[in-house]
């Protein structure tokens, strides 16, 4: 069966084309998609199209949008990009977790981007449970991530040289531990003439949208740590071939075993990674251990990385020690040598990946 290809004008949903449109849609799900399963590259997930899923996606209503990327549904979700793993939302007794993964298809242009949600059972078999659209504004290219176009010029130059520092938390960081949030809001008190950003290590959507939105040539950093540091390097896998990157990114003692996608280093202009290796162990090296310490960040492609003599939790003494550089991460993201450092926490919380 060939594509959809209606052209259909903003008012045309009420007229025969979309209709049209939408049988078209269902049937070509139902006949060609229904139980077809596809391999995602990023994950390495083998998910299998459900009915009801692509029943849902094609009922009256759906935006037309969907129904004309509906035949390159398996190839859009092959090369999706990993977003995050969460509990099921609807708290179905068979469901393990909920995988979230996101593309935009570079054939339409700036299309709205595609979401799936993949639901896992217990015996590790993955199925689509949701496909979504999410409409991005047009935005044009800037030197660290890319920003909406904005009607005042002068605006958009006094924001410029205002670094853009974006933290992601580990495990436990937003409920319990705070140790990198913590760390954010001293940062901020300490360096008001910064845009400080901190979200937690399963929300890949704030810091990409922070990215996208950055001033025009604003420096953008992104620093992880414990399972952040994990998710920073998937937030940005797939964000090198849309021509957006950051300036720094900034991995403190990596935890975590999911896989990571070999493109998402040419999204860094410069990867500092640091890795903890303390003398004394305490708590938190051993729960990082159980976590997954190192994770699968290929390190040895870094542009800078060392070891320092520190527990897993002291993510406030790695970010401010020098490094091979001279310069300690801190330093870094302010783009300035001479920059006072902040002092470690008296008494940093314990453990938490």
């Amino acid at each position: 069966m060939p594509s959809p290809s209606i052209r259909l004008d903003s008012n045309s949903r009420n007229r025969g084309g979309y209709g049209d449109l939408v049988k078209r849609a269902e049937r070509y799900a139902r006949e060609r998609l229904a139980g077809v399963t596809v391999i995602n590259h990023a994950t390495q997930l083998a998910i299998t199209l459900t009915p009801n899923a692509l029943k849902a996606a094609t009922a009256p209503g759906a935006p037309a949008e969907l129904l004309r990327l509906l035949p390159h549904l398996p190839q859009i979700l092959s090369h999706a990009l990993y977003i995050r793993t969460t509990a099921d939302p609807l708290g179905r007794p068979g469901v393990r977790q909920v995988h979230v993964l996101g593309t935009s298809p570079a054939a339409a242009g700036r299309p709205p981007e595609v979401l799936f949600r993949v639901r896992e059972n217990f015996q590790s078999q993955c199925f689509l449970d949701r496909i979504a659209l999410r409409r991005i504004p047009k935005r044009r290219l800037a030197g660290g991530g890319d920003v909406p176009d904005s009607p005042d010029p002068g605006a958009q130059g006094k924001a410029a040289a205002s670094p853009v520092n974006i933290f992601l938390g580990g495990a436990l960081d937003r409920d319990s531990s705070h140790i990198v949030r913590d760390y954010a809001d001293r940062f901020q008190q300490a360096h008001p003439e910064t845009n400080v950003h901190y979200f937690p290590n399963d929300d890949c959507e704030g810091p990409l949208n922070t990215i996208r939105n950055a001033p025009a040539g604003a420096p953008v950093n992104l620093v992880g740590h414990s399972w952040g540091a994990q998710s920073a390097a998937l937030c940005i896998a797939g964000m090198a071939r849309t021509g957006i990157h950051v300036n720094n990114l900034i991995t403190v003692d990596p935890v975590g075993r999911l896989p990571i996608p070999d493109g998402f280093r040419d999204a860094a202009g410069n990867w500092i990674n640091i890795t903890a290796t303390p003398s004394a162990p305490d708590r938190s090296d051993t729960v990082a251990k159980v976590g997954g310490k190192g994770s699968n960040l290929p390190v040895d492609q870094a542009d800078t990385h060392y070891s320092i003599d520190a527990n897993h939790r002291e993510f406030g003494r790695m970010m401010t020690s020098p490094g091979p550089s001279g310069l300690s991460p801190e330093q870094i993201l302010l783009g300035n040598g001479d920059a006072p450092r902040l002092s470690p926490p008296t008494s940093a919380p314990s453990d938490g990946n």
